[in-house]
């Protein structure tokens, strides 16, 4: 299962995508132990003023529970990791979030040729 973190879903589509009964997550019996794997657009989708850094992944693990999606997570951040503080990068980092460094504006490419068909 992949979820994109990015600031034009709206929190309704957010909710669809993960009612979706998909093949090998929600749809195996309930279970939902698929390998989930969340690409945040962190350029576009900074971490919200006065929300705790540390506890972002804690907080994105817990709503796919929540959607009954239960296998294991990675969240993968891609953008300019230079316009995060040294604190927020090592808040991500140590709780597991990977920092992927990616030249300014170049996630926005990516959305625009390379992946249109996965990114919103």
């Amino acid at each position: 299962t992949l979820i994109l973190v990015n600031p034009h879903l709206s929190l309704s589509l957010v909710k669809e995508l993960l009612d979706l009964q998909l093949p090998g997550s929600m749809g195996d019996g309930g279970s939902g132990t698929s390998k989930i794997s969340v690409w945040w657009d962190i350029e576009n989708c900074q971490v919200p003023r006065g929300v705790n850094p540390h506890l972002i992944a804690q907080n994105v693990t817990r709503a796919l529970r929540h959607a009954n999606l239960n296998g294991p997570v990675t969240i993968d951040a891609f953008g300019d990791t230079k316009l995060l503080d040294r604190q927020t990068q090592e808040a991500l980092s140590s709780t597991g979030v990977t920092l992927n460094h990616v030249p300014r504006g170049f996630v926005a490419s990516m959305r625009s040729c390379s992946f249109p068909s996965l990114l919103p």
